[in-house]
């Protein structure tokens, strides 16, 4: 039986008895620890995380603590690890993963899985934050989140195979972003990259513009995903493996009408956008992009900030939150959220329907404490 308790035998400091866990472990024996807890809800917390541990260790095969099976981090991460990435990521997702193996390597491709703790994750974190890039500049602390979350998805990987009992990458903490600004065109900014923009290049931005897909989105669009008489496109090979429906306006439509199918040697092309010498969809418009940008005298520009141009100009518009979630095909909300400031109408409605239209009158001697 799992339970909390204060132990009466202790005080810290100040004169409080500390919580207490007993559960018992994989080995069967009964395990009684002290906690920082401060409060029994936190100490049933910290209880509710051990026996989660414990649960999915054996619902991956873990007996005891003796038959978790022994690995090399560089091991793993190489070779099951990166299967696991190839066979459930999406292209670009799973490109991005492997980019980021270098950092881990450095620091934990001689450990053993069970040798790493809490303690060596937070210390990667520390140094990474002080690490120069190859262009001399410190890692941002967006760039060591993300080596942190690829990390915390390895060490889930590595419980669920029973390589561990617990993820050590669940006690570290993200570090705080600090509001970055995310970069979005105006109008007048769109009609100046959009002029300037070649002839092929030009359907390709407006269809993130005005349906707001990723890079690998729009560049592995397909005509059977386009429908002209729902005038909707209904896009599969998204990050998060969930088909999401997108409805196109009218400069959308006319952009797509303008792109001939391309005609190969194996017949048309399934690719809205193909490129001619591969007759496979295009793997990148960046150096296109970047021409573009610069004959629009504009700076800081990616393929990404079309993508938040697409929400920014919602958000603007006063629509709501929760649409621009489902258009985005975004997960979370949170990560939604972001637009949320540039919705002032939003606001302003919410604020204008506590309006009273009538104020009841009164006088000084109605106040508290008037005579």
């Amino acid at each position: 039986m799992a339970k909390v308790y204060r132990d009466k035998r202790k005080r810290k400091f100040g004169g409080f008895q500390p919580w207490c866990v007993s559960y018992v472990d994989l080995n069967g024996r009964r395990r009684r620890a002290s906690t920082n807890a401060t409060t029994r809800a936190e100490a049933e917390e910290i209880l509710r995380a051990k026996m989660s541990a414990i649960t999915k260790a054996k619902i991956a095969g873990v007996t005891s603590v003796e038959s978790l099976k022994p690995m090399q981090f560089v091991d793993f991460l190489q070779d099951e690890f990166r299967a696991h990435v190839l066979a459930t990521r999406t292209t670009s997702t799973a490109r991005g993963y492997l980019s980021m193996f270098h950092a881990l390597l450095l620091y934990f491709g001689k450990k053993q899985l069970g040798e790493i703790i809490t303690g060596d994750i937070q210390r990667f974190v520390d140094r990474e934050l002080g690490r120069e890039t190859r262009r001399g500049k410190p890692r941002s602390a967006a760039s060591v989140n993300r080596s942190l979350m690829l990390m915390s998805s390895v060490m889930s990987e590595a419980v669920r195979r029973g390589y561990l009992l617990k993820n050590p990458v669940t006690g570290v903490k993200q570090r705080p972003e600090h509001g970055k600004r995310w970069r979005f065109l105006t109008e007048v900014e769109v009609e100046r990259l959009l002029t300037v923009s070649q002839e092929w290049l030009r359907p390709v931005l407006i269809t993130a513009l005005n349906a707001g897909l990723r890079r690998r989105e729009s560049l592995d669009l397909l005509w059977s995903e386009v429908d002209f008489v729902g005038e909707q496109l209904t896009v599969i090979n998204t990050k998060n493996h969930r088909n999401r429906v997108i409805p196109m306006n009218k400069t959308l439509i006319s952009a797509l009408k303008g792109v001939l199918p391309h005609a190969g040697k194996d017949g048309l092309s399934p690719y809205v956008f193909t490129n001619p010498a591969t007759e496979l969809p295009f793997r990148d418009v960046y150096h296109a992009l970047q021409r573009a940008t610069r004959q629009a005298g504009l700076r800081d520009v990616s393929f990404h900030t079309l993508r938040h141009t697409f929400a920014s100009h919602l958000a603007a518009a006063g629509v709501g939150i929760n649409t621009i979630k489902e258009l985005l095909g975004h997960s979370d909300l949170k990560t939604t959220a972001r637009y949320l400031h540039l919705a002032p109408n939003e606001k302003k409605e919410a604020v204008s329907r506590l309006v009273r239209e009538e104020i009841p009158s009164f006088k000084g001697r109605d106040l508290p404490g008037a005579l």
